[in-house]
């Protein structure tokens, strides 16, 4: 019994909440979250895929081995064993590739796009988790400082709704029913308001859980106190449009797709052409019962042979060579074509946001006077 008690008061203990500021929070999503650690992965995929590639230019070995009986001279009579021998064979090719007409630097340029691509996709998700981060963390800081003014406000709502009571109970000259009525409605706004910021705390509380990896129920909360305000120099649209042309992730990997599709057709391209590789074979074959150098049906000379010759290797395929150098052409015209879309669409977003940021700054300075002053306001009154 003593110990059932124990642990249900063990596990209806609270868990113990975890604070963070903001460079400890980024720190710890970008160590812990899946989609980092799944674009992490992604590259190094990729550069396995290199280092292959790379090998490529490296000589390849096939090692061939079989051993058994064999008849030899008259036709297999069953239940029957005279005549059969030990048998083996051992051969070894060495295959080295000389010159391949760009298939070998292709297959390597073609690796080595998608590595980029893969380092790019981890700067996306970097960028991804800081942006849903940020919206997080400050939501969080936000919901706390909307609390505290929200419980002042109620004070100062409860206290003049008293008094207003007090005054039409005693009949009072001072009474104003209509003041009354609006002190109700705004009890319903500020019910409404109270609503909306437990949801934005429930929502970046959970948020900040979730990019943290941990569990249901777990409480994670911000170090800081309130939302602060850096201030910033507003620059012209033109700067944040140069700005993006080089760093944002989207147009990277837009601008390496094209290069891949276009390296893929030259690749493509190059299948048409034979290969010129050196071929080095080393064969052994030979019996226990039949030592000397004979004919052994089907497999040659017994005994040990060697050759090394180049050779021309030509596989031409009119579907793979041509067709499919034009479909990798295409497709890089293609992301081309998209690439300019989204950075038409992109320079629109980007002028809407600059001029809404623009008419808001001014905003900054006269609703934190007017914050304070309402503070001010509500704790006098």
């Amino acid at each position: 019994m003593l110990v059932t008690m124990t642990i249900a008061l063990l596990s209806a203990a609270p868990l113990p909440v975890e604070t963070y500021d903001w460079p400890t929070l980024v720190a710890a999503i970008e160590a812990n979250h899946p989609l980092m650690k799944a674009a992490k992965l992604g590259t190094e995929r990729f550069e396995s895929t290199l280092k292959s590639a790379k090998w490529s230019h490296f000589p390849s070995l096939q090692l061939r081995a079989r051993a058994g009986v064999r008849v030899e001279g008259e036709a297999f009579t069953p239940g029957e064993s005279d005549g059969w021998g030990d048998y083996y064979r051992v051969g070894v090719t060495l295959e080295q590739p000389i010159y391949t007409f760009g298939k070998l630097n292709g297959l390597k340029e073609v690796a080595r796009h998608g590595v980029e691509i893969a380092e790019v996709e981890v700067e996306l998700a970097r960028w991804e988790l800081y942006y849903r981060a940020a919206s997080a963390y400050q939501g969080a800081l936000l919901s706390r400082e909307l609390s505290a003014l929200l419980e002042e406000g109620e004070a100062w709502v409860s206290k003049v709704e008293t008094r207003l009571d007090t005054l039409r109970s005693e009949d009072s000259e001072e009474y104003d029913p209509l003041l009354h009525m609006r002190l109700k409605s705004r009890l319903g706004e500020l019910a409404a308001m109270k609503v909306h910021n437990q949801n934005l705390y429930e929502e970046s509380h959970d948020a900040l859980r979730l990019l943290l990896s941990r569990p249901f129920g777990h409480p994670v909360r911000p170090a800081e106190d309130g939302v602060r305000l850096t201030p910033f120099a507003l620059k012209a649209p033109e700067h944040y449009l140069a700005l993006a042309q080089g760093e944002r992730p989207a147009f990277k990997i837009l601008d390496l797709e094209v290069a891949l599709e276009e390296t893929k057709a030259l690749k493509a391209q190059s299948q048409a052409w034979p290969d010129l590789v050196l071929l080095g074979e080393v064969n052994a074959l030979g019996s226990a019962e039949n030592s000397t150098p004979r004919a052994f049906p089907g497999d040659g000379v017994s005994g040990v042979a060697a050759g090394v010759l180049l050779a021309l290797r030509w596989r031409f395929s009119p579907s793979e060579s041509l067709l499919k150098g034009e479909q990798f052409t295409l497709q890089s015209e293609r992301l081309r074509e998209r690439g300019r879309a989204a950075r038409l669409m992109f320079e629109r977003d980007l002028r809407r946001l600059h001029g809404r940021i623009k008419r808001a700054l001014p905003l900054l300075d006269i609703e934190a006077k007017a914050r304070e002053s309402a503070r001010a306001w509500l704790v006098s009154a």
